[in-house]
């Protein structure tokens, strides 16, 4: 998939974050999807100088949103035939 250029705010929409997060190398994208994982449970993700991924980056987001990314993932993850795991 094709890296696509998104602005900051852009990647606040759950279907923008989920082709950024599709575009990533495997390793990567797996890392992301695992912290999204655990913050879409209420968690914070990785610990980082002594606060979390969460507490650092994605403040702002509600776990709902973190459930919309994966759900985007997920489907677009249908769409895109040539997607390499």
């Amino acid at each position: 998939m094709k890296r696509k250029h998104f602005t900051h705010t852009e990647l606040s929409n759950p279907r923008n974050r989920a082709e950024y997060i599709l575009a990533m190398g495997p390793s990567m994208r797996g890392e992301v999807l695992y912290q999204f994982e655990q913050m879409a449970k209420g968690g914070g993700g990785e610990n980082i100088d002594g606060s979390t991924l969460r507490e650092q980056h994605y403040r702002w987001f509600s776990d709902t949103w973190f459930k919309e990314v994966l759900a985007e993932v997920k489907r677009l993850r249908g769409l895109i035939k040539d997607y390499d795991d």
